[in-house]
């Protein structure tokens, strides 16, 4: 979705969309914001959140961001 959202002419200069669209998704996916994700796995800053997900979790949202991609385009 990074790419997308950089090659975007509308939404390239933007850079910090990104991160706001994945935590909507997260959010939208999985009824739970990131910050209470993390705390609720204690899942550390560092790492990614993906890997703390059960595969119906990720299916979620990688359908998600799969929507988002072709709205942003």
């Amino acid at each position: 979705m990074h790419e997308t959202i950089k090659e975007s002419p509308a939404l390239g200069e933007h850079g910090h969309l990104y991160v706001n669209i994945n935590k909507l998704v997260y959010k939208q996916a999985l009824g739970v914001n990131v910050n209470e994700l993390r705390k609720a796995r204690n899942i550390p800053k560092t790492e990614a959140i993906t890997h703390y997900l059960s595969s119906s979790e990720a299916d979620a949202v990688k359908r998600l961001n799969s929507r988002s991609e072709r709205y942003l385009k």
